[in-house]
């Protein structure tokens, strides 16, 4: 009986370790910016569980431009984001490393880092908003 009772337990142990946690769903949707900022709204969708795809945009009244896309921000919990990728920016030519980091507080999105290139001068982007 305990034999049985432990591969019971040992298969629903394995089960549960394999499950992933969805962390990117409650991070969906558009977040406008609350104050002076370079980027008006910020639209993310999700990737995967894990990653999310942001993009900043600018605009004004209902039209807007995405600037920038960050296509896999890691997340690494239900709160925080990592930025570390290539990347384009509109406007710019060639390829951009960003580096930086997220927090979402509920409704409440902060964003900061840069995105460098070779031979260019550094862009640093910031984004406080609401969903």
């Amino acid at each position: 009986m305990k034999t049985k009772l432990l591969i019971v337990a040992a298969i629903l142990g394995l089960a549960l370790s394999g499950c992933q946690k969805d962390l990117a769903t409650d991070w969906v949707g558009t977040y406008n910016a609350t104050s002076f900022n370079l980027f008006n709204r910020v639209v993310i969708t999700k990737v995967s569980d894990k990653v999310i795809k942001l993009e900043l945009q600018s605009g004004a009244g209902n039209t807007y431009s995405t600037y920038a896309t960050v296509a896999n921000g890691k997340l690494k919990s239900a709160s925080l984001l990592a930025v570390d990728e290539s990347g384009t920016i509109n406007g710019q030519t060639g390829t951009w490393h960003f580096t930086g980091a997220g927090n979402r507080d509920g409704n409440n999105l902060t964003l900061n880092g840069s995105a460098t290139q070779s031979g260019q001068t550094t862009l640093d982007y910031a984004f406080v908003g609401t969903k």
